[in-house]
């Protein structure tokens, strides 16, 4: 049987984004090989039998990496690998060259996460990528003869977008052909250059109706080309769906590694400090990362179910949650099961719960109201 899916940090950019919360940092080459030094000795302590289930190197960008570091990374994690496993690498259409592709292709990368935001060159600008359309097209004829899936990331609801702009840039998407969409509404993160000049009134948010039809755009132009709306923002041609996602979503358990990175085992949940400097000084000190943990008890675990089930297109099983929870869902959330039911934001068939295609647009409210 498989091990936890392993997830590894590279923190690195080339590109400094106005919306991203995730940890990151400036490429430099030393910083790069002082990481790799440390990551190895990170992933000494993380058990490589039973093999993980699933492998995906995320960040950052891990193609910011030069070719002899990437080369490195991916010697560090063979050890990991396993027959028909998937393993997904994220990567930016300035930096995926086709050296570093290649590489990816003989490593055994099965999966390739394309950061593409948006087709439109003044909205990708605004949005600090340093691509231009030309780039996300180069790029992808480069990987789609040499990684078996790939996934495109794309953004909407950022100021200024209208909706026949993001119509435009999904059928952009869908013209090239990817696998998988990840598609998300912007979040304002806090003390991001872009929320910060949405609160001084330089940019202006997108409102709650044009982003309900964009959404509702999404959904129709992806199905309509095939794609498998199987989680909220997630879009799968038949047969790719994230494994390592899927992962996240059953609560199943996962070793994170690297700077910022967070790892679930069991109840016990800890994520390594978001420094780097922190991180390799901790690790040549010890052996060990700097990391916060906490313990997560079993109302967390019922919360937390009831949060990522419902985002995904099997819904929460009534049975499952009975036996999580000791009690039945309309029980544990006082009768308002019965009041989103009459209202069309959920319905239920064979005893799973589900989000219609009005509650799909307010999934985060009806969550809550659940939970609450």
């Amino acid at each position: 049987m498989p091990g936890p899916g392993l997830y590894v940090h590279v923190p690195f950019c080339h590109s400094d984004c106005t919306y991203c919360s995730f940890y990151r940092v400036s490429y430099r080459e030393s910083a790069a090989d002082a990481f790799l030094c440390a990551l190895e000795r990170e992933l000494s302590s993380v058990p490589r039998d039973p093999r993980p289930a699933t492998l995906y190197v995320g960040g950052g960008t891990p193609s910011a990496l030069r070719e002899g570091q990437l080369e490195r990374l991916l010697t560090l994690l063979e050890p990991y690998r396993a027959p028909g496993q998937e393993f997904t690498v994220e990567v930016n259409p300035l930096s995926a060259r086709a050296g570093k592709i290649a590489m990816l292709q003989a490593a055994g990368v099965s999966r390739v996460s394309f950061g593409v935001q948006t087709f439109d060159a003044v909205a990708l600008q605004m949005l600090g990528r340093s691509h231009s359309p030309d780039d996300i097209e180069r790029t992808f004829g480069r990987l789609r003869g040499s990684i078996p899936s790939i996934s495109f990331d794309l953004i909407f609801a950022h100021p200024g977008q209208t909706l026949e702009a993001w119509s435009r840039d999904l059928r952009a998407a869908i013209r090239l052909g990817p696998d998988h969409l990840s598609v998300y509404s912007l979040i304002h993160e806090p003390n991001t250059p872009l929320t910060r000049a949405i609160e001084a009134g330089t940019l202006r948010a997108a409102d709650e109706e044009l982003e309900r039809a964009m959404f509702l755009e999404t959904i129709d132009q992806l199905e309509g080309a095939g794609f498998e709306h199987y989680e909220v923002s997630s879009y799968s041609r038949p047969g790719h769906r994230s494994q390592h996602n899927q992962a996240y979503w059953r609560q199943q358990d996962y070793v994170g590694v690297g700077p910022g990175a967070t790892g679930t085992l069991g109840n016990r949940r800890y994520t390594n400090a978001r420094s780097l400097e922190a991180y390799v000084r901790e690790i040549e000190a010890s052996g060990v990362p700097p990391r916060e943990e906490e313990h997560l008890t079993a109302e967390d675990r019922i919360r937390e179910h009831i949060l990522l089930a419902l985002r995904t297109r099997e819904g929460l099983s009534l049975d499952a949650f009975e036996a999580l929870a000791g009690r039945g869902l309309e029980e544990y959330c006082g009768g308002k099961l019965s009041n989103l039911l009459e209202l069309g934001l959920v319905h239920e068939s064979a005893g799973q719960i589900r989000l219609t295609r009005n509650g799909l647009c307010v999934a985060d409210r009806v969550i809550v109201e659940l939970m609450a």
